[in-house]
């Protein structure tokens, strides 16, 4: 008689992980990806299915996710004696690649980025050298890597590909603004743009080609064009009109703000941690609960702020209701239709918003 094991697998998991950088992708209308423990979760919104990838044994846990632009690949950063960076299939979830490097002396990968033809992918190493690598990814071969940061050796929080063009990448950080052009097996910076030496560049996307949109810890998102400074748009400021604002916040104007600061040095209560960019505009994330709304125009500043604001709802199954208003929003995600706005907080919720509504609920 021989006996069959039985095998546990994971039909739920519950949670996600927050500190995670880019930690909520889309990968179809229905389905978003992220982490949560040590698996990746492929979650199914319509049918609130669930399928995994799990994490590398022995690994300390993931620490940067990016999608393919084809959205045929998802790399996964892990931290283990050294760093690694996970490609695996979306559709088999089979492992296609693991890259590591002795160029980086760092134990993690702080924020990945696929190129526009999702041929080549960039991991920017974490302390103490803070050095970018650029991959042929499916060869396992390094083209190029540099150290990224500036003379301080100040922390940088996230890299990117120009959405047009495989040899830009976009650098930001502590007091770090830089482009690098990738030419003859190098990495060079080009357009020099003097970064402020006390302001947290936190998060960053493209617009165009020429165009980027960068967000600071002081609620600001700045406009680069070729590498230039061109508008600043201050998104604390109060909208003139309130429109439909006033119906759909939630929060009282005693919110306690400025007394919430991340371990980074900068406020939550100020920072723009988050901004996603669609076809009408862009969207990001500034103070606490918040997702602040900005249309384009034909005039020079290119944006305007949106009448909406919209807020994250009380949790009235919780002893403290308000308590989910002090949450910070780390990362917007769009759908590929623009219909749905999925965000994650720091307390390790998921949001979504439709925005034909603009009323975010809890998933």
């Amino acid at each position: 008689l021989t006996m069959t094991m039985a095998l546990a697998a994971p039909r739920h998991v519950f949670g996600l992980v927050s500190d995670v950088t880019n930690n909520l992708w889309y990968l179809d209308e229905q389905t978003i990806v992220y982490p949560s423990g040590s698996n990746c979760v492929l979650y199914n919104i319509d049918q609130r299915s669930q399928r995994f990838i799990p994490g590398t044994e022995k690994s300390a846990g993931m620490t940067a996710m990016a999608v393919s632009p084809n959205r045929r690949y998802i790399a996964i950063a892990e931290k283990t004696d050294k760093a690694i960076v996970s490609i695996y299939d979306l559709h088999s979830l089979r492992k296609r690649k693991v890259l590591h490097s002795t160029e980086c002396q760092s134990t993690e990968y702080i924020s990945l980025a696929f190129s526009p033809d999702s041929k080549y992918l960039i991991a920017q190493g974490g302390k103490p050298d803070w050095t970018i690598l650029y991959w042929t990814w499916e060869k396992a071969k390094v083209m190029a890597f540099t150290k990224a940061s500036n003379q301080q050796n100040s922390p940088i929080y996230q890299v990117s590909f120009n959405p047009q063009d495989n040899t830009q990448i976009c650098v930001v950080g502590h007091g770090i603004f830089k482009l690098f052009r990738y030419s003859e097996n190098a990495l060079k910076q080009f357009a020099f743009q003097k970064a402020e030496a006390t302001r947290h560049y936190l998060c960053q996307a493209w617009v165009s080609e020429e165009r980027m949109l960068v967000g600071t810890d002081n609620g600001k998102v700045l406009l680069f064009d070729g590498g230039e400074l061109k508008t600043e748009f201050n998104i604390l400021q109060p909208t003139a009109s309130k429109g439909s604002a006033s119906q759909l916040s939630v929060v009282p104007s005693s919110a306690t703000v400025a007394e919430v600061s991340s371990n980074q040095g900068f406020s939550s209560g100020t920072a723009v941690r988050s901004v996603c960019v669609s076809s009408k505009g862009f969207s990001c994330s500034a103070g606490l609960g918040t997702v602040h709304m900005y249309e384009k125009t034909e005039e020079k500043e290119l944006y305007k702020k949106s009448s909406r604001e919209v807020k994250i709802p009380l949790d009235q199954q919780s002893t403290d209701p308000a308590a989910a208003l002090n949450q910070a929003i780390t990362c917007l995600a769009l759908s590929p239709s623009e219909e749905t706005l999925v965000a994650s907080t720091n307390s390790n919720q998921l949001y979504s918003l439709t925005l034909s509504t603009a009323d975010l609920g809890k998933q």
